[in-house]
């Protein structure tokens, strides 16, 4: 047992220390320590704490976003959410990352499944909503300008 609590103490400080990274604009070093605190995390394929390392991935999702590598960024958000399908964080920012590079569909997937599972605040409801409406408003012009071009799905 005092070899586990000393291993999640590491993981606390890494995880300290890599928000405090971010925090200061050292991305490669944050990105670095939440590596560290996953790989701690995950030992063997099995993961100890789900909830906490899903946090760990969509903390290092963030540096991945913050320097336009949007796949290793997708990638990290989307192990967040399959570890802890509650977790809001995750997918609403899986869901700015699709929107980043242009895939509103599942944008929208990813805004659906909050709405989906899980008991939202009001304001929550609220930010939730109008994300969808900006989403779908986008998608319904951008069918509109395929018509207008004579570009249809069929032949594009």
């Amino acid at each position: 047992v005092a070899g586990r609590v000393e291993k999640w103490k590491r993981i606390l400080d890494l995880k300290k220390s890599a928000n405090e990274a971010f925090a200061c604009q050292e991305n490669k070093k944050s990105q670095e320590l939440y590596t560290q605190a996953i790989q701690l995390a995950v030992s063997k394929n099995v993961v100890e704490c789900p909830p906490f390392t899903a946090i760990l991935y969509c903390n290092r999702s963030a540096t991945f976003q913050k320097e336009l590598d949007m796949l290793s960024a997708f990638v990290d958000c989307a192990r967040a959410c399959s570890l802890d399908p509650t977790y809001i964080k995750a997918y609403t920012r899986a869901a700015a990352i699709c929107e980043s590079v242009q895939l509103y569909p599942e944008a929208l997937e990813f805004l659906s499944e909050i709405s989906a599972n899980r008991k939202l605040s009001k304001k929550e409801n609220r930010a939730i909503s109008q994300k969808v409406r900006h989403l779908e408003d986008i998608l319904a012009k951008a069918k509109e300008l395929q018509g207008y071009y004579g570009c249809y799905e069929e032949a594009c």
